[in-house]
């Protein structure tokens, strides 16, 4: 019985950490009710680090956008701590605006949306 519940819990982690775009081992930092938001600040960021080696312009928007990704970052930790219907608001607005940011990021990249 522990080893099926072990092995149900691991499957159901790895399904959690595929649906945040992150490695299983790093579940534990994305756990807080804002964790979705803070796995995408964290992936386009990563993202924003190779973009850095594509030119003037791409690095030009990669420094534009550094500062409103660590604003968002705090805005996704001041949203936790809000009561649920102001934080649902506060999340997708939130959302909304990394949307915006991943569509400007794959225009930067050559990819068509």
């Amino acid at each position: 019985a522990m080893a099926a519940a072990g092995a149900a819990r691991a499957r159901w982690d790895a399904h959690r950490a595929a649906r945040l775009g992150i490695p299983p081992d790093q579940l534990v930092s994305f756990a807080s009710r804002g964790g979705a938001l803070h796995a995408r600040l964290s992936r386009i960021a990563e993202t924003l680090t190779a973009l850095d080696e594509r030119g003037d312009e791409a690095r030009r928007f990669a420094a534009d956008v550094r500062p409103r990704l660590a604003d968002l970052a705090v805005a996704v930790r001041a949203a936790e701590q809000m009561p649920s219907t102001r934080r649902r608001h506060a999340f997708r607005a939130i959302g909304d605006e990394l949307d915006r940011i991943e569509a400007d990021l794959l225009t930067h990249l050559g990819v068509d949306t």
